[in-house]
């Protein structure tokens, strides 16, 4: 009854008869049940993902407090700091640039480069 129920195949209104279509009507819940496992996993990953970027940013955003207030910095440079941190740690979650350049040819590497530091 509970797979059934949970393959949707109904509760008994029309019966496999013979060996063959039981065994049919058996691999087609299975495959049913799999594909609710799979979808509810990558939906599960997804979600769990979700706010791992945050999660980053206010650990990087702790730390400089903490090495503030260890420091004694002032208030105006501590918000220079944290502004700061803020700023860098978002695009550095968002875009890991080393992992990118590393990935690259050296001559790709060498254009991108001098690209980005064109100044």
């Amino acid at each position: 009854w509970a797979v059934a129920t949970i393959a949707s195949v109904g509760y008994g209104d029309i019966v496999a008869t013979s060996i063959a279509e039981q065994v049919y009507a058996m691999l087609i819940m299975f495959a049913g049940v799999a594909v609710l496992a799979v979808t509810t996993s990558r939906l599960t990953t997804i979600l769990s993902n979700f706010g791992t970027t945050d999660y980053y940013i206010r650990g990087e955003v702790d730390r400089i407090k903490q090495y503030c207030i260890y420091r004694d910095l002032p208030p105006r440079l501590r918000t220079s700091l944290l502004e700061y941190t803020e700023v860098w740690s978002t695009s550095r979650a968002l875009c890991n640039e080393e992992l990118v350049l590393d990935q690259l040819s050296t001559g790709l590497k060498a254009q991108v480069l001098c690209y980005i530091f064109r100044g």
